[in-house]
């Protein structure tokens, strides 16, 4: 973002997209909680290795309103990104939990980019 500021250059950031939570909506805040159980002993070593697992099923940036983002929010609210990409997953279920698909790509969002205009 610094070079497309500082060289004054027409540019978009394209933000990737966050992570679809897993089995039974765990993301990386379970994980997070579960290390702390395991390590209190509340679960198992198996209990542990599920979560682990499960948490993270797919291609995304971290599922937390963490860096990534963070910074996606904050560079579309200055308008240098897509409108309203920073809230995308990266990938869209499939008819079960798994696998995923990637997500559409930005530029078929609205049937209007799939073409030309005609007027």
């Amino acid at each position: 973002m610094m070079a497309i500021a500082r060289l004054d250059r027409p540019a978009v950031f394209v933000y990737g997209g966050t992570i679809r939570p897993g089995a039974e909506r765990r993301d990386i805040v379970s994980v997070f909680e579960a290390v702390g159980a395991h390590a209190r002993g509340a679960i198992s070593d198996r209990q542990l290795r599920e979560v682990e697992r499960t948490a993270i099923p797919g291609p995304g940036s971290c599922g937390g309103m963490y860096t990534a983002n963070t910074m996606a929010s904050a560079i579309e609210a200055l308008g240098m990104s897509l409108a309203n990409s920073s809230a995308q997953e990266a990938c869209r279920a499939t008819s079960g939990s798994t696998p995923s698909v990637p997500a559409r790509p930005w530029w078929r969002w609205s049937s209007a980019a799939s073409g030309p205009r005609t007027s």
